[in-house]
This record gives structure tokens, sequence and C-alpha cells, in this order.
């Protein structure tokens, strides 16, 4: 039966989530679904039509109703006192004029038909519902194209199906989120505890030490954080066997791994740790990101981030790693040190992922216990590895992060990898002609962009970037962030001269 009335669900311009919450909200019940699903296109049809108000003659002569239908709608009109006598001839029923919606008329009496039609069809078991779920319509490929929906709602749904006898796993757990939904107020919370453990993949988080300011004993004492792996990440995907997932989220090939690395090797990657005589078409290639990100009302959170840049939802497709209340690093040292720890677990966390196997001891050298310690020495993805490929970030971050103490946004030196600057009252003659604003193709500063071997003859070594640390880190490699520096930055301003230069072109 189910597959008979399965191309329900798959035609007109409702998408497949909305079929699938019909189907939900109607008991399971594909009788109800597909009533609903011809009213909502009768419906459709009649939008925007106005109440008219005809008399018997009037209705009689429209010809889309013969004498019965005729004498229904005025039984009805009359019954609800939807009418109009004439003011000189009270009561007389042949000039009395009726309010009718035509349409909506006819739409429930086309609905009361079908489901007389239709009541001869059972409600749907269990086994009917999975049917339906295994048939194609609802996939797990097919879930990632699915329309969000909030998780209040989701676990509303899911004590529904719960109710009518579905019991996968995944299932009952979402319905049990707040008390089986009892405090919606905690459905999120829940659902966030639940998520490390959805579908099996187990992640479990590593941690690090770094020094906070404590606002109860105003001073500064050392906290653990938590920090999600990339590596655990990777193998946490790789293990779900998904060719749509892995697409999505990392969406490497040999093809396009080779591509890459070949292409680097002649530019910035020529002493990457990738560039063996063994080949490089099994790394990932690994983009970093760290920004600031309030998520409430003055409560900023400091994240560092990663995605695999050959995934074909690049933009969208970000992994966190670590994150830390803005609260507790109130000052520039904290800050730096804090980034500095965090740095030094993913630099560890970088060797193992370009080696491709778990590694035997954690960050600061001591060996690893327990779940760890088990999978130690084994493969992380595969024979996939990963590696270095750059750091994103907006101009603060940069300086922040990288520690361009001299060479930042807010400095004379306003480039950290040229001799760029923007000019003050008592900035030198002799260094006006690098004015940053110069766009020209033979500007001057554009002869003095720096190297990673000048960049480390140049800085201090207390201002040496911590990253140095990852391998295949080159200063070359620290990007701007298009979405602020573009987007959010110089794009707004250029926008209009843009659109200008084609209008003209155009002519």
């Amino acid at each position: 039966m189910a597959k008979t009335l399965i191309p329900t669900f798959n035609g007109g311009n409702i998408s497949r989530n909305e079929l699938f919450k019909v189907w939900l909200e109607k008991g399971r019940d594909f009788s109800q679904v597909e009533v609903e699903m011809k009213r909502r296109c009768v419906q459709s049809k009649s939008h925007g039509e106005k109440e008219v108000c005809w008399s018997r003659r009037q209705l009689e002569m429209d010809g889309r109703y013969d004498k019965n239908e005729v004498d229904t709608l005025i039984a009805n009109a009359t019954r609800t006192g939807r009418f109009m006598d004439d003011p000189n001839f009270p009561g007389n029923e042949k000039l009395r004029q009726y309010f009718l919606v035509l349409e909506t008329s006819r739409e429930k009496r086309n609905t009361f038909e079908e489901e007389q039609n239709l009541r001869s069809t059972t409600r749907t078991s269990a086994d009917e519902a999975l049917a339906l779920l295994t048939s194609g319509v609802f996939t797990e490929d097919a879930a990632l194209e699915l329309e969000e929906i909030c998780v209040s709602t989701a676990q509303r749904y899911a004590a529904a199906a719960y109710d009518d006898g579905l019991t996968e796993d995944t299932l009952r757990a979402l319905a049990s989120l707040a008390c089986w939904g009892k405090h919606q107020q905690n459905v999120e919370r829940d659902f966030h505890r639940w998520m490390p453990y959805a579908h099996g993949s187990r992640l479990t988080t590593h941690s690090t030490v770094i020094e906070v300011y404590d606002p109860d004993t105003a001073s500064v004492q050392q906290k653990e954080i938590p920090i999600l792996l990339a590596s655990d990440v990777l193998h946490s995907l790789w293990s779900r066997q998904s060719d749509k997932l892995w697409d999505v989220c990392v969406g490497v090939t040999s093809e396009k791994t080779s591509a890459f690395w070949t292409a680097a090797q002649h530019d910035w990657a020529s002493a990457h740790p990738v560039v063996k005589p063994s080949g490089f078409d099994s790394f990932c290639k690994v983009k970093w990101f760290t920004d600031g990100a309030q998520f409430n009302t003055n409560h900023e959170l400091l994240i560092w981030m990663w995605s695999s840049t050959l995934s074909s939802k690049n933009w969208s497709t970000k992994f966190p790693f670590a994150a830390i209340p803005m609260r507790y690093l109130p000052s520039k040292m904290l800050r730096t040190k804090a980034n500095r720890a965090v740095v030094q677990a993913i630099s560890w966390d970088c060797k193992s992922l370009l080696e491709g196997r778990f590694p035997h001891t954690d960050q600061f050298g001591n060996a690893l216990t327990g779940d760890r310690a088990l999978k130690a020495g084994d493969l992380i993805c595969g024979g996939w590895r990963a590696a270095f490929e750059s750091w994103t970030g907006d101009w603060k971050e940069r300086s922040l992060s990288h520690e361009f103490v001299k060479r930042n946004y807010q400095s004379m030196r306003i480039c950290d990898q040229c001799e760029a600057i923007k000019p003050f009252a008592k900035t030198p003659a002799a260094l006006l002609p690098l004015v940053f604003s110069n766009f020209s193709l033979d500007a001057p500063w554009t002869k003095t962009i720096r190297n990673h071997a000048t960049y480390l003859q140049e800085t201090p070594p207390s201002n040496l970037t911590p990253w140095l640390e990852v391998p295949g880190f080159d200063i070359a490699r620290v990007r701007w962030d298009s979405a602020h520096t573009i987007l959010l930055g110089a794009g707004k301003d250029l926008a209009a001269a843009f659109l200008v230069d084609l209008a003209l072109r155009q002519h």
C-alpha cells in the first residue's frame, strides 16, 4: 500500500521536507496527506478570490453548478445567515442575494468527496512508514538538501513518530530531549549534549591548559579547556563511509590533491613536508581560521576553526577546534598566552594528520592514556593524510594571532607582508613614496614584499608567530579572509564603482 502512495510525496512544487511534516502532522495517514495536498492545490488556485453576493437566478445562469448544487449552496447560506433580503420585498426568496466565495465552496465539496472516496485506505503501519523512508524519497543524501527546522520542532516531530511506533535509536534520542518535550526551553541544550554521540560517532574532546582571569577571585589561574581535534573529526567522517558526507565536509580525491600540491610546490610549498619523492596524492589541504564571535549580548568567544578547502560546501563547512570566552582573557597578555597554548595543540594535531596516524603522546610529550592510548598508531582516515594549507582572518586577528606588533592596520607600517605605510604627521619624508593608497602596477611598495626568510630575520624571537610550529607554515600563507576583507570591507565601497564601469563597458 505504501509504495502506491509514495508518488504523492514526489510531485508538485512542495518540498520533501514539507511533505514529510504533513505526513507526521496527519498521523502518518497517507490518505489524509493526499487530501491535504489536493486541498492546497485547489486553495492556491482560489487564492485572492473575492466574496460575491448573487441571487438564485445569477447562480443558475453562471453555468458552473446544476440545480441540485445551487439548492445546496443556497440552503447552506440560509442556514448560516449569509444572505441579504431585498429591502422592498423582504422574505421573497427569488430576490434574495447570498454571500458566497465560489471557489472555496467547490474546494470544500471536493475535499469532502475525496475523503469519502479514500476512507477505504487504512492507516499506515510502522512497517509501511519504514517503506516510505527506505523507498528513496527520504534518503541520507537527500536529508542534506532538506530545509532547516529548529530543534524544538524536530523534537515534536520525533515524539509524534515515536508514539506511532517508530523506535529507531536516533528517533528515540530526539524524542526524549528535554524530558520528552516537557521542558521545551531545554531542548537545544539537551540536543547539543547528545550530538557528540549521534550516529555512533562517539566524538570526545581532548584538552589543553591556559591562563585565565577569574572574576570571582580577581586573580589569574590555570584552567583546562576542551578542544576538538581535527584528527578525531576526520576519523569520524571517514568512519561513516558516506560519499556524500565526505564530499560535503572534506571533498578530496587523488586527482584534486595531486593537482593542487603539484602547482604549490613550484610556488610557496617548495619546502613543505608533503613534497616528498613518494608523491602527495593522498594529502587533504586544511585551512585554519581564527576570529571572535558574539553569540549573546556582552558574551564574545574567541574561536579557532578549520576546514577542507576542497569540500564542495567550503563556505558553510567549518569545524571548531577550540572556543574561549573573552571575559576570561581581558588583557592582550592573557590572549597571547591562550593563543600560544591552542596553537601548540594545533601543531601537535597537524603533525598527526601529516603522518596519517593517531599519536602516542599528547602535546606536552606525556604518554596518552585510556581510549586514546588504545588507538595510538592507528590510521586516522584510511590512507588519507592532511597538511596545513593556509591561515585566514581579518586585519585585527592577523595582528593578534601572529603578533605583528609593529606591522598592523593600526601602525604606520600598515602591512605585515610589505613596507607599505599609512602616513601620519611625523612620518619621515623618505617613506612617503611607500604610501599604501598607490595602486599603480609599479608602486614602490610592490618591490618590498618580504618572504619567509626575511620575516624570520627581521622579527624579534619574542614576536615570532606561534604558528611556526605547525608543519608547512609559511608567512606567505597568512591569507586575508575574503568575507571580512571584501564582503564586509572594500567590496562595499567598490561595488558601486564596478557597476558604473560595467555599465560604461556595455555602451
